[in-house]
């Protein structure tokens, strides 16, 4: 009997103690869930007053001082494109202006040029008129005192001239190349127009001219030398030389 009311007690003292264990679990979990709801909810309420606190900030910020700038930003960014934009406008009517200044001296140079030039009454390149080796270019053959032979390939003639006399353009023109050949020595191109020129060789190194210079009738363009290495044997004279497009023509047919 006593071991039946023994047993009888623990069980109702088990009972107690689950019961009280089971309160005190509830009141535990009762109690973190409340801590955890209250740290959420103040974390929440510190964020909202931080983000009104940064809005009405931003909002004070855009109004009093950004507006502002950005209207006078664009006001000078405008003033800036209308300047830049007047510029331009200067710039290309002065380009066009150029354009057509260049154009019109263009047109008028190579009308200048292209136009057929009056050979009627041509100056004489030197004072004699004296011919030392005629034009003998496919025709009949001249002889050479450098080359020691009969030649039909002069494509010019030799005039008689003082060592350093002047040489003059025989027309208007302008000076189409200056440069050393390898057997006429230095020499002068003159563009007179309409495909027609005469040369110059056998001068001095110190020419008068440049290319693009214009000359006129009985100008000076250089002296007589003896730079001409197939004609260094002969006295001082002018190589003179008329161009007809591509072809030579015989300088005699100009003094007839």
């Amino acid at each position: 009997m006593d071991n039946n009311k023994k047993i009888k007690r623990k069980i109702e003292m088990g009972k107690k103690e689950q019961i009280i264990s089971k309160i005190c679990i509830a009141c535990s979990t009762l109690l973190i869930v409340g801590v955890l709801f209250a740290s959420v909810l103040n974390k929440s309420n510190v964020n909202v007053a931080d983000v009104s606190k940064d809005r009405i900030s931003d909002k004070s910020v855009m109004s009093e001082e950004v507006k502002p700038k950005v209207a006078e930003n664009n006001k000078d960014t405008k003033t800036e494109t209308d300047t830049k934009n007047n510029e331009d406008k200067d710039d290309i009517t002065k380009s066009n202006n150029k354009n057509k200044t260049k154009s019109s001296s263009s047109s008028k140079a190579v009308s200048n040029v292209t136009s057929k030039p009056d050979i009627s009454n041509p100056a004489k390149p030197v004072k004699s008129g004296e011919i030392i080796m005629d034009y003998s270019y496919n025709t009949t053959p001249v002889y050479s005192k450098t080359l020691n032979e009969y030649s039909s390939t002069h494509t010019g003639i030799d005039l008689k001239a003082d060592r350093n006399e002047n040489v003059k353009c025989i027309l208007d023109g302008e000076v189409k190349r200056v440069y050393l050949d390898d057997k006429l020595g230095y020499s002068i191109v003159i563009d007179h127009g309409g495909d027609f020129y005469s040369i110059y060789s056998n001068l001095n190194k110190k020419l008068n001219v440049k290319k693009g210079d214009r000359v006129n009738k009985g100008d000076v363009i250089g002296s007589v030398g003896k730079s001409a290495a197939f004609e260094i044997a002969d006295d001082y004279h002018l190589h003179f030389e008329i161009k007809n497009g591509k072809s030579y023509v015989n300088p005699n047919t100009l003094y007839k």
